[in-house]
């Protein structure tokens, strides 16, 4: 939050935005159920010292508050201090973004605010896991979510006129917690801006700016959505969400699940480790990419990995960690959209009651063409460049064929650098649609059972799976 967010000024123009937007708006803020725990900041005046409130039922808003943890030690509630933080909570001894966000919600009549470090008991697995599910429900009933967007932890302000980035943008969990709220109050390094239904992005000079963002404010944009509009939305959330970091890597899927619950209350549609069973099988066709735009140089390429516990099985992208493309999965060219494989079953075992959590099993069986290939050469890159793919791609070699020209009949794009097998290497390609498909590697020799790699791209149109008899496989 900047220099100024607990300015006369600034909190008078808050005070502005909100009464307006509760007055002519349609944004609808109602009274909700209390979170387990919220602290309550006390009156207006700052006459009470702020304490951790243990709910028991009550109705009544909130405000809740969105910040990046950052590397410095951050206030928080553990075991230990937990009776102490229920009896006071010293306001000079929070981080300027937490003492900010006390006075905000002071001075617009709000009794209670939520911050997940203090709100959630960090030492306690248990807790986190219990209070991590109604999370989403936390920021979609807030009466406003305060988004310390440029803070680089809790503990820091940024000044005006500094030069840096949107730190909450590169979070995973900030996504859906931004996505679900339905009001939102900006602090970045230059200025702050109110966001609703109604008002995308409103900055203190009056200026009112629409950006592509606003397509993934969660439930709003679903309302309006038919089932293919959903699907893109969808597909661009997963876009932007991978981009982003996480400090624990189990937390990919249950950082989305408030989204994916929004999503399947709207359509019933079947979760399953990150994707869709109605967008399937064309949903399998994500694929790992190496930046957002553009050339970038060789020593620049990311690389991608693969989670070292299991988060998911290899057919959903989950699994591996690095930014996403999911441009063929929405594809409505005809060669991608007829697709050629049938799902015959699936299997996902969570940690929680729920679909939407921590996954610690699954399974894809399928009907469709297979076909063995050989891995070809490298695909070379333009001399002191790297395209998109070409750090993680080889020919497809027909071992089959006796014609030297004739052998290499497309490519393979490999979901990892690391996992990219040596040339003459033994390859199982699982037909999608008529030029793409699945790169597979089976899980022991003669086993039905498999696991992803890539994916392959053909050169001929599907000519190379003529003949080609209908297997069932399972893929883990």
């Amino acid at each position: 939050m900047n220099s100024n967010s607990g300015s006369v000024t600034s909190l008078d123009l808050v005070r502005i935005w909100d009464q307006t937007c509760l007055k002519k708006h349609k944004c609808k803020i109602e009274q909700s159920v209390l979170p387990t725990r919220v602290i309550d900041v006390g009156p207006r005046d700052g006459s009470q010292v702020p304490f951790l409130h243990v709910t028991k039922g009550e109705m009544s808003h909130w405000i809740s508050l969105s910040h990046c943890w950052g590397k410095r030690p951050i206030a928080k509630t553990e075991l230990a201090n937990f009776e102490s933080m229920c009896r006071g909570i010293t306001l000079q001894r929070l981080p300027k973004t937490f003492q900010d966000s006390v006075i905000l919600t002071r001075q617009l009549g709000i009794r209670y605010l939520w911050i997940d470090s203090i709100c959630i008991i960090q030492d306690s697995p248990a807790d986190w896991e219990t209070e991590a599910a109604k999370m989403a429900d936390i920021y979609k009933k807030a009466y406003l979510t305060v988004v310390a967007a440029s803070a680089k932890d809790s503990g820091w302000t940024p000044q005006y006129g500094q030069r840096i980035s949107t730190i909450v943008d590169t979070r995973a969990w900030c996504l859906q917690e931004e996505a679900l709220s339905p009001r939102l109050l900006k602090y970045n390094r230059t200025h702050m801006s109110w966001h609703c239904s109604d008002w995308a992005d409103i900055h203190e000079d009056g200026r009112q700016k629409y950006h592509y963002d606003n397509w993934y404010r969660i439930p709003a944009t679903l309302e309006l959505a038919d089932d293919g509009k959903r699907r893109h939305i969808w597909h661009m959330i997963l876009t932007n969400y991978t981009k982003r970091h996480m400090t624990f890597g189990k937390d990919k899927l249950p950082a989305l699940a408030g989204v994916a619950t929004e999503f399947h209350q709207r359509t019933g549609d079947e979760y399953l480790a990150g994707m869709w069973r109605s967008q399937l099988p064309l949903g399998l066709m994500w694929r790992t990419r190496l930046y957002d735009h553009g050339l970038y140089d060789a020593d620049e390429v990311p690389q991608h990995e693969r989670s070292a516990k299991y988060r998911a099985p290899s057919w959903s992208w989950a699994c591996v960690d690095g930014p996403m493309d999911f441009s063929i999965c929405t594809s409505d060219l005809p060669y991608d959209s007829e697709t050629s494989i049938t799902i015959l079953n699936f299997s996902i075992t969570t940690k929680s009651t729920g679909p939407f959590g921590e996954v610690l099993a699954g399974s894809l069986s399928v009907r469709g063409k297979l076909k063995v290939a050989e891995c070809g050469n490298d695909i070379i890159p333009p001399r002191g460049k790297w395209g998109e793919d070409a750090y993680y791609t080889k020919e497809i070699i027909d071992p089959s064929s006796s014609l030297v020209d004739s052998r290499a009949v497309g490519q393979c794009l490999f979901d990892l650098a690391a996992e990219k097998p040596a040339s003459q290497s033994r390859l199982w390609c699982l037909q999608i649609s008529a030029l793409r498909g699945l790169v597979l590697m089976p899980n022991g020799e003669g086993s039905s059972e498999f696991r992803r790699v890539g994916l392959f791209r053909l050169t001929d149109h599907g000519a190379w799976f003529e003949g080609c008899s209908m297997l069932d496989i399972t893929i883990l």
